[in-house]
C-alpha cells in the first residue's frame, strides 16, 4: 500500500473536557442531556455507532475496535432509540460514526469516519495515579458540514450549563485542534495518551504531576474556557472578568464572558470558531491577547497545572 494512503487527513475536532471534584451524583441525567445536545447539532441522519463499558482503565482507546467493544448498534439521530442504562460508576464510551463497507476501515480511518464520542470515567487511572473523575465530548467538524458558527457556539454553550448544574463540577475547556494535535480528542482522555506532537505530550505530563488538585488548576488556555464557582471567586468574579478581559478599540466583546448556573463562566477567546480552525492571516492580536490576560490571571492565583 503507498505510505501516503497511511497518512491521516487533516480533520479538525472540538472536544469539551469536564473535570469534577468527584463522583457526580446525577451523571446519567448529564449523559443523556449531553446526548440531547449532540442530536440537536447533527440533525438528522443515520449513523453506526456503539457504547462499551470500559471496565478496565489500562485498555487504551486505540485498542477499542468494533471487534471487541459491547454493543453495535444503528440510530437516527434527532430521534429517540434505546439506550443502555447509564450506570455512573463504570467508565463508559460511546461513539457514533458513519457506516463503513467494513469493520477495517472504520480501524484505518477512524479519525475520518467517527462523527462523536462521549467518553466518561468515573476514575481513571494514569501511571499509578487517580486522575479524578472526567467527562470528555468529541466532535468532528468535518464531518458536521456546513453550519452555522451560531450553532457551534449554542452547543459549547449548552454544555457548559450541562456541567455547571452539577455541584461537583470544578472546571473544564473546549478545544479546537487538528487531529496531529488531539488525535481525536484521545489527548485529553484521562486513563488514554493518544499519538500527538511532543508540546501536547509535555502540556499532558505536566497535567498529569499536578497532584491530587489538578482538576481545579488548568492545562492551559483555549477557546473556551470552563471556570468553577471556586475560580470565579478567585479571579475576582464574573463581573470584574467581563470588565477588564481586553478588547480592541470598537471590538465587540458581549457574550464573550458568560455567567453560568451555580456561579461558573464560560470564557471564551473570540466568537468566530473560523479564527481558530483556518487562521489564514494569523489569529486576532485581541484573541491572543485575552489568552495571555486569562493566563496571567490564572498564574497569579496559582491555578495552572504545574505552579508550586
Amino acid at each position: 500500500m503507498d505510505t501516503e494512503e497511511l497518512m491521516y487527513p487533516s480533520v479538525d475536532h472540538l472536544t469539551c473536557v469536564i473535570y469534577f471534584g468527584c463522583v457526580p451524583q446525577a451523571m446519567a441525567d448529564m449523559l443523556e442531556a449531553c446526548f440531547d445536545v449532540i442530536h440537536d447539532l447533527f440533525g438528522k441522519r443515520t449513523v453506526k455507532g456503539y457504547y462499551h463499558y470500559r471496565d478496565d482503565s489500562s485498555i487504551p482507546l486505540n485498542k477499542i475496535t468494533r471487534h471487541n467493544v459491547g454493543v453495535d448498534y444503528t440510530f437516527e439521530l434527532g430521534q429517540s432509540w434505546n439506550e443502555p442504562k447509564i450506570e455512573c460508576n463504570r467508565p463508559l464510551i460511546y461513539v457514533a460514526f458513519a457506516s463503513p463497507r467494513n469493520s477495517r476501515r472504520f480501524v484505518d480511518y477512524g479519525f475520518v469516519e467517527c462523527y462523536w464520542v462521549i467518553e466518561y470515567d468515573s476514575d481513571p487511572v494514569s501511571h499509578g495515579e487517580h486522575m479524578g473523575p472526567c467527562l470528555r465530548i468529541d466532535i468532528n467538524l468535518d464531518r458536521l458540514g456546513v453550519v452555522r458558527e451560531s450553532k457551534i457556539w449554542n452547543t459549547v454553550e449548552r454544555l457548559a450549563t450541562i456541567a455547571s448544574l452539577q455541584e461537583e463540577f470544578t472546571n473544564g475547556f473546549c478545544d479546537v485542534a487538528d487531529v496531529y494535535d488531539t488525535a481525536m480528542g484521545v489527548h485529553y482522555s484521562a486513563t488514554s495518551i493518544g499519538s500527538v506532537r511532543f508540546q501536547r505530550q509535555l502540556e499532558r505530563e505536566i497535567w498529569a504531576q499536578s497532584g491530587d488538585d489538578r482538576c481545579h488548576k488548568f492545562r492551559g488556555i483555549f477557546w473556551g474556557n470552563l471556570l468553577g464557582p471556586r475560580t470565579v471567586e478567585r479571579l475576582g468574579g464574573a463581573k470584574r472578568l467581563a470588565k477588564e478581559l481586553p478588547r480592541g478599540p470598537v471590538e465587540d466583546v458581549s457574550g464573550l464572558v458568560r455567567e453560568l448556573p451555580g456561579g461558573s463562566v464560560l470564557f471564551m477567546l473570540c466568537k468566530d470558531i473560523q479564527e481558530m480552525r483556518f487562521p489564514v492571516q494569523g489569529l486576532m492580536p485581541t484573541t491572543l491577547e485575552r489568552g495571555a490576560w486569562l493566563f496571567e490571571e490564572l498564574l497569579k492565583v496559582g491555578l495552572v497545572c504545574g505552579q508550586k
